[in-house]
């Protein structure tokens, strides 16, 4: 791999985390769908949880992913 696309690649994967470590310093509070970003009725989840694939999922996937997320942030 050269060099270039290795930097290209590290620059996108921090980028990434910041991203998420922002999430979830903005985030000392109960999580709610309101909290993720909506698109045709579909929510996207993954700046929450490493997801395989496509991070958007229904309302009943994010409203059970958020208690399971509140529940452990709060213990």
């Amino acid at each position: 791999m050269s060099q270039l696309k290795l930097k290209r690649m590290l620059t996108k994967q921090l980028r990434e985390m910041e991203h998420q470590a922002k999430v979830i310093d903005q985030h000392n509070h109960m999580l709610t769908l309101n909290d993720l970003m909506c698109y045709d009725d579909l929510y996207y989840i993954g700046d929450l949880v490493d997801v395989d694939g496509n991070g958007w999922v229904t309302k009943e996937v994010a409203l059970e992913l958020l208690y399971n997320l509140n529940i452990d942030w709060v213990n």
